[in-house]
């Protein structure tokens, strides 16, 4: 852990830089999997709120979001506008969902 911890300061400045962060979506950007609980049915508890505020921090710093899922596409659409999270489509600059 110490070695880690030393480690980590050079790794930043040795390391490519990030731009990209690819998200799943159940379990991930919120609680519960939509194909089964349906868009309305799943739920953005803090741990999941937290994330998706790091996501759009990231996003603000030029870092582009993309999603993964095995889903509906329009069901993660609906879920991301009703699960009372801070993620949107518009924030969502690629997306394979099938």
């Amino acid at each position: 852990a110490l070695a880690a911890a030393a480690l980590r300061p050079l790794v930043a400045r040795v390391a490519a830089p990030l731009k990209l962060l690819v998200l799943d979506c159940d379990y991930t950007l919120w609680e519960h999997a939509v194909g089964e609980a349906g868009p309305r049915g799943v739920v953005c508890e803090a741990r999941h709120l937290e994330l998706q505020e790091r996501a759009l921090a990231l996003r603000q710093a030029g870092v582009l979001i993309a999603l993964c899922s095995k889903n509906l596409e329009h069901d993660v659409w609906d879920a991301l506008e009703v699960c009372g999270g801070l993620l949107r489509r518009e924030h969502v600059s690629a997306h394979v969902v099938s």
